[in-house]
């Protein structure tokens, strides 16, 4: 560039910059791998757990869980013992898990929660049991008979070697009728009804 007196001045510039990459983190704020950190410490609820018999010397334990079991254990005492573990229960997630035991004796089971885990290893169990009596052998009954104590009135006699819920003695002949356990008095194991 020269100016008007002559003098020359060399002025230089430039247009370019030297480049530069600017690196950028991102943080999505889960501590990594996309997992929230959350931990399963909640129990299942157990509810209606129960013992019946539903044929013969067979028990039934059944129980309702609002989540899937993966670990149950339930302990069978009385007139016998065993153990029920979660292979033996029919039931999965949430809802109703039964099982059977097959009992060969009468008397008093007592069945008994021992473990009811999720898939955590949180366990409901806190001991919740039942009991139910399975009695197979039937009553013996002697001293059966028939008579008239007056008028045209027949009364039925006999005896029992234990508490009857059930009784139902057919009259037939002259008249015809149907006693059953509402006719009935008991005193000493004799049990006696009147017809009139």
């Amino acid at each position: 560039v020269t100016d008007t007196g002559g003098s020359q001045e060399l002025i230089a510039t430039s247009s370019s910059l030297s480049p530069f990459a600017v690196a950028e983190e991102s943080d999505d704020g889960d501590g990594g791998g996309g997992d929230d950190g959350s931990t399963d410490i909640t129990p299942p609820s157990i509810s209606s757990f129960g013992v019946s018999n539903p044929s013969g010397q067979d028990i039934t334990v059944s129980l309702n869980s609002d989540e899937d079991l993966t670990n149950i254990e339930v302990s069978i005492s009385g007139a016998e013992t065993a153990t029920l573990t979660e292979s033996d229960f029919a039931g999965s997630g949430s809802g109703t898990y039964t099982a059977t035991y097959e009992g060969d004796s009468d008397g008093e089971y007592t069945a008994t929660l021992d473990t009811a885990e999720d898939s955590a290893g949180n366990d409901a169990a806190s001991g919740q049991s039942d009991t139910v009596t399975i009695d197979t052998t039937p009553p013996t009954i002697s001293g059966f008979s028939v008579s008239n104590p007056s008028e045209q009135n027949v009364e039925v006699t006999f005896e029992s070697n234990e508490d009857l819920s059930s009784i139902s003695v057919d009259i037939s002949w002259a008249e015809t009728t149907t006693l059953t356990e509402v006719d009935f008095t008991e005193s000493d194991n004799t049990y006696t009804a009147t017809y009139d």
